[in-house]
Formats: C-alpha cells, sequence, structure tokens
C-alpha cells in the first residue's frame, strides 16, 4: 500500500511539473495591435466591448464574419477580390475571439452575437448590405438575416453552423477538449500551439496550404487576454442556441461547402436546402473554410451570385 501511495504521489509530482511547464501567459493587446493592425483598423465601443474592425472599399457593403477561434484575417483575401469589384468590405473581429477579445458579461449566444451585430450596423449607418459568414459567423449570418430581415440584401453561407444535428458525427479535438470540465479550465492557462495546429489541420482538406504565417496568426489570437476561457464558454453554450427553423430564411442565398469538411460534414448541407430561395454550391476537395482554402475560386462565385 505504501509504495502505491508513493507511486501516486510522484505520479501528481510530475504531472504538476509538466503542467507549470506548459504554462503560458496571455500577449498584451498592445503588441497585438502592433502587429495586427494597419491603416484601415478600427475600434467601436458596443456593449462595453472594444470592438475591432475594417472598413476597405467603396461600393455595395458586404458584411464578413468569421467562425470559433478565428479573426478577421480569415476574409484577407475575398477583401481584395470584393474590393476591386466595387464593394465595400466590413468585417469586424466578433466578442471572445481576435483582438476583440472577451465579453464581460460571459454571453455568447447566436442572440448576444446577433444584437451585437445589429448595433455595429446601426453605428456605421448601414441601412441594409450583404452577410457573408463561414462557420459560427454563418450561424449568426441565417439566424440575423430572420432576426432583421431588412437590414440583409443577401446571403452567403460557407460551411454554416446551426443545422439540426451541426456537428454531430465529427468535432476536431479542441472542441471535444473544451467541453471537457475542471481539464477544459486547466487548459485556458496552458500554451495552445499543439492545439491551434491541431484544429487548423482538422479545417484544412490541403495541408500544405497552412503556411507558418497563418499559423502564427491563429497562435497569436488564441493568446490575446481572456481569448481562451472565451472560446471554452462558447463551445459550452453551443447546446444552449434555441432552434430556429432554417426555412424562415428569406433573402436570397448562396451556401458554399466542402466536400472534405470534418467539422461540419458535408450532408449537413441539406438541412439548408430549406431556404426557399438557394444556390448550393459544393467544392470539392475543399474542408471547412473555403474562405481560406481556396479563396479565389469561393469569392468569385460568391461575386457572380
Amino acid at each position: 500500500m505504501k509504495k502505491i501511495m508513493k507511486f501516486l504521489g510522484f505520479l501528481i509530482l510530475v504531472i504538476l511539473i509538466a503542467f507549470i511547464f506548459m504554462l503560458k501567459k496571455d500577449i498584451p493587446i498592445a503588441d497585438l495591435e502592433k502587429k495586427y493592425t494597419d491603416q484601415n483598423s478600427k475600434t467601436i465601443d458596443i456593449q462595453d466591448i472594444k470592438i475591432y474592425y475594417k472598413i476597405e472599399g467603396t461600393g455595395n457593403p458586404i458584411l464578413l464574419i468569421h467562425g470559433t477561434g478565428s479573426c478577421l484575417q480569415t476574409w484577407d483575401d475575398w477583401t481584395k477580390e470584393l474590393v476591386k469589384d466595387s464593394f465595400q468590405v466590413i468585417r469586424l473581429d466578433l466578442p471572445g475571439f481576435g483582438l476583440t477579445g472577451p465579453n464581460p458579461n460571459n454571453d455568447y449566444s447566436i442572440t448576444f452575437y446577433n444584437n451585437i451585430i445589429n448595433e455595429f450596423a446601426e453605428k456605421l449607418k448601414l441601412d441594409s448590405f450583404d452577410i457573408a459568414g463561414n462557420s459560427l459567423g454563418g450561424q449568426i449570418a441565417w439566424r440575423f438575416a430572420i432576426d432583421f430581415p431588412k437590414r440583409v440584401k443577401k446571403l452567403v453561407l460557407l460551411d454554416p453552423g446551426g443545422s439540426p444535428n451541426a456537428g454531430a458525427k465529427n468535432e476536431v479535438f479542441i472542441f471535444k477538449f473544451a467541453k471537457l470540465p475542471i481539464i477544459s479550465d486547466l487548459g485556458t492557462m496552458i500554451d495552445p500551439k499543439i492545439m491551434v495546429n491541431n484544429t487548423l489541420e482538422g479545417v484544412y482538406f490541403d495541408k500544405s496550404k497552412i503556411t507558418e504565417e497563418k499559423r502564427a496568426l491563429y497562435y497569436d489570437i488564441a493568446l490575446r487576454e481572456g481569448n481562451r476561457k472565451a472560446f471554452v464558454q462558447r463551445i459550452k453554450q453551443i447546446s444552449t442556441d434555441s432552434n430556429v427553423a432554417i426555412n424562415r430564411v428569406s433573402q436570397p442565398t448562396l451556401i458554399q461547402w466542402g466536400r472534405e469538411d470534418k467539422l461540419l460534414v458535408v450532408e449537413e448541407s441539406n438541412a439548408f436546402k430549406a431556404i426557399p430561395n438557394h444556390i448550393l454550391q459544393i467544392f470539392e476537395k475543399v474542408g471547412h473554410s473555403p474562405q481560406e482554402e481556396i479563396p479565389l475560386e469561393s469569392v468569385q462565385n460568391a461575386i457572380q451570385f
């Protein structure tokens, strides 16, 4: 018995030492601003949250909304093409992600995000606009179109969340990890590099397109103060999102889906066929984020729409 107790004590000590070595401090927002903002970067205060966003180009306004764990840079390549084609491109870092950081009220529900988007539009004096959203951003987009129909002209949904069986078949490791009690809370203090790389490789079909610059970006924003805790809270709140009938979307809608999406499998696109006025585009040999993996092909498809 004494030997067993000694062994357990030694094992706990090893685990504690390993945990200490894995601890990673947050990156100060000032450092991230220097690295990831430019002359087009702006901030706006909404519900006591400093929202980071960009506006580029002139013409028909289109709002681009990123997914879970992502940021407005996911739309860099789309923005270049849309600006060339006479669009005014507006994109923001959602609360809990990117430079914006956490919501003080710890609410990451779809209703919260839609209210943020609506107030954002009001402050920017955007009466009506197109919206494109990927993953969580796609879910926010189509739900926003239902809640605020007069604001939305057209929708582009890229592997959107919110279908009745979303994520039921496959989940990347970090989503499973975030749902584990206690362990997920400890995970908000450790170095996220392994999880960031694991997630990127789960999102892309063609791993060769994951650049070191992209790995560094996602690693840095994961370390923005409060983002690790916000990520865990958002994942835990997914199950609380209310079910809304997808067929209530009345706007013309383009649905893009990567055939090789491992997070939201392509079969889930069937639920979105309930949108009365829709076009479905399936991209072969593409994963969860067409706007990053095949930016030119996906944005040209959107522009034609």
